[in-house]
């Protein structure tokens, strides 16, 4: 079932976008559990999170789209990286 998000997701984001995709080589894992996915703090992780993500993504620190809290890797950059760990928490429950 969450592999089925995963790809509405990922098709959702490229089409919504409007942006190159961009993933790194490194990863760093600093997100812990799903709550961190949580963006507007209702206890779940849904596709309100989603849009939050989306209006993020690909973006660098330093930009004034940049979002601190969607880098859930913390490398400064809103990438694919992070929408992977966004997607693996995507349908849970963070309370």
């Amino acid at each position: 079932m969450r592999f089925r998000y995963c790809v509405a997701l990922c098709v959702l984001m490229l089409v919504l976008s409007g942006r190159d995709l961009q993933a790194h080589t490194r990863i760093f894992w600093s997100a812990v559990g799903p709550g961190a996915s949580d963006f507007d703090g209702n206890g779940r992780v849904d596709f309100t999170d989603f849009l939050i993500f989306l209006k993020g993504f690909n973006t660098h620190s330093g930009e004034t789209a940049y979002n601190a809290r969607l880098d859930l890797n913390g490398d400064g950059a809103v990438n694919f990286n992070d929408f992977l760990a966004f997607s693996a928490a995507y349908g849970s429950l963070t309370q």
